[in-house]
């Protein structure tokens, strides 16, 4: 455009267009420093080019706060830094903070409620208020001076709100479907999930919850279906072992034990420790008759936490559900055989442990209606749990309530 010809243009119109330039350099100056990690000089640049009150300085702000902080005082005070291309965000994050750091004090959740305010009508600022609660949910929880229920109505308040001005994205549609899940609204959290991956099929955590909602309602072949693409999706080790977990614990459901060894293994290996895997590993390998891993996993199990009433459970409704409680009665035997055989050793006997391997037995045999030997399992029980504990132990009203089951 020459200059003859801009000189006939309207003095507003070319205001405008000259306001219109400065802003995009502005963008792209603002763009170079945050490519090269020059974060502090980003945000310096940000101040100055966004330093009214309009709901653009408020919304541009806070989501340059969220996304490109080094420190945080509970997402309410940001401090920001230059660093070089050998580090990261997360890096620089993982580092207590010198003790001379001057914090910004831009407040995201103070200048967007003033800009709501100011402009009722603008309802990218309820976006942006959303997707700063969201955050704040997700990073602090209850430790954060609202609460997580709190939280969580307002981030589904303001999503929402956007949502029924038509804006939306993957992330807020998700938002709103953890709402509704949480008050077990599942068919109403089903159709934000579906619009999540519609927008995003990607979209991992929805692909999750979708294979959680379609388990509840018995449709196992869509669940499985979800809960792979989950695990296809998610980039972090944990979720792609919680993915793949889930896979498993529905192949298993499914009565697929073969697919659910397969699914379980993967999820143990990414991380291994999950006493849920191995309890469905536990089943599977029953069910296909793998006498040597089914031993292994059972002795794991039963030493990891033998005071755990839910895992014994466990353990002895996937013996029963086989029809081999005389293996696992097998096992308890020779637990208990051990552990007298210490009774002369150094360390004489451990009665807390004796307690609970013969009220195990007593449990087994009560379960297969052997009332006799049940009794005598539990009589010794008694006896041993009266060495080990105070009288005022709640293990004794589990007994009180074991006699009372086989004396009814």
């Amino acid at each position: 455009m020459t200059t003859k010809r801009l000189m006939k243009l309207p003095f507003l119109f070319l205001l405008c267009l000259l306001i219109n330039l400065n802003s995009k350099a502005d963008s792209s100056t603002i763009a170079n420093f945050i490519k090269e990690q020059k974060f502090a000089d980003a945000w310096a640049e940000l101040k100055t080019t966004h330093s009214d009150s309009s709901a653009t300085s408020a919304i541009k702000k806070a989501a340059f706060c969220m996304k490109y902080f080094a420190h945080t005082k509970y997402h309410q005070q940001f401090y920001f830094q230059n660093i070089d291309a050998t580090e990261s965000l997360l890096d620089y994050r993982l580092k207590a903070p010198a003790q001379d750091v001057k914090f910004e004090e831009f407040n995201p959740e103070t200048a967007l409620k003033k800009a709501r305010l100011k402009y009722p009508n603008d309802f990218n600022i309820h976006y942006s208020l959303g997707t700063y609660y969201y955050d704040v949910y997700l990073t602090y929880g209850n430790e954060w001076v609202k609460g997580k229920k709190e939280l969580m109505a307002l981030f589904y308040y303001h999503f929402n709100e956007a949502y029924g001005a038509g804006i939306k994205t993957a992330l807020s549609t998700y938002a709103i479907s953890l709402y509704y899940q949480s008050r077990k609204t599942f068919a109403t959290a089903q159709t934000y999930l579906m619009e999540t991956i519609a927008m995003d099929p990607e979209y991992a955590p929805a692909h999750y919850n979708l294979a959680f909602s379609y388990a509840l309602a018995d449709s196992g072949d869509l669940a499985i279906e979800h809960a792979k693409k989950a695990y296809e999706h998610y980039k972090q080790k944990k979720f792609k072992a919680d993915a793949a977990s889930m896979c498993g614990i529905l192949y298993s459901d499914a009565t697929k034990y073969e697919d659910a060894v397969n699914w379980l293994l993967i999820s143990d290996a990414l991380a291994p420790g999950n006493v849920h895997v191995y309890q469905t590993l536990l089943k599977a390998y029953l069910f296909l008759n793998k006498e040597s891993e089914s031993f292994l996993i059972t002795k794991n199990l039963y030493y990891f936490d033998w005071k755990s009433g839910a895992i014994f459970n466990n353990i002895l409704d996937a013996y029963l559900a086989v029809q081999k409680q005389k293996v696992l009665n097998d096992f308890l035997v020779d637990e208990l055989k051990l552990q007298l055989n210490e009774k002369s050793s150094d360390k004489g006997l451990n009665y807390e442990y004796l307690g609970f391997i013969n009220l195990h037995l007593c449990q087994l045999n009560l379960r297969v209606e052997n009332k006799l030997l049940a009794q005598v399992y539990l009589d010794q029980s008694t006896s041993n749990f009266s060495k080990a504990y105070d009288k005022s132990h709640s293990i004794f009203s589990v007994l009180d309530r074991m006699y009372y089951s086989i004396n009814k």
